[in-house]
């Protein structure tokens, strides 16, 4: 599927590593590169064929109609997509080891959105996971939390 993560490299067909791409536009004059990530990898999660599915122990996960009622009470309304995400063990493991990849690249920040809705009540977006993710910029090979 195309909006799931596959690797953290560049698509085969983009032709240069996102360190070359980072170092030729800070050697343009660009003081900081950032990129967009979502929380749950790309907009659809992991693509559970890949390597990153299984390396960080990734679980299926019902997603809601893109076009519903959100906020407040609504009980939100499984849809027919599934989203592969990382386990709750080892999703600290897989934004060390993402950040990690864009720290070597060169990539001074990160735009972090989440960008689907999960129906799922196991998975929750958590203050916890948040500030790990935050924590992972500043110290990408530390654990934090209750690693």
């Amino acid at each position: 599927m195309e909006r799931q993560l596959a690797s953290f490299g560049p698509w085969d067909g983009f032709g240069s590593s996102l360190k070359e791409v980072v170092d030729e536009l800070k050697g343009r004059g660009v003081k900081r590169v950032g990129v967009w990530v979502t929380l749950q990898g790309y907009w659809d999660g992991i693509d559970p064929d890949s390597a990153l599915a299984e390396r960080y122990d990734c679980k299926p996960h019902a997603v809601g109609e893109r076009h519903q009622p959100r906020g407040g009470l609504r009980k939100i309304q499984p849809g027919s997509r599934t989203a592969w995400l990382p386990s709750t063990v080892k999703a600290g493991l897989f934004w060390r080891d993402w950040f990690a990849e864009l720290k070597d690249a060169g990539v001074d920040f990160v735009k972090v959105r989440v960008s689907l809705l999960a129906a799922d009540a196991r998975w929750t977006i958590r203050q916890d996971t948040m500030s790990c993710l935050v924590e992972r910029l500043k110290r990408p090979r530390q654990p934090c939390g209750r690693e």
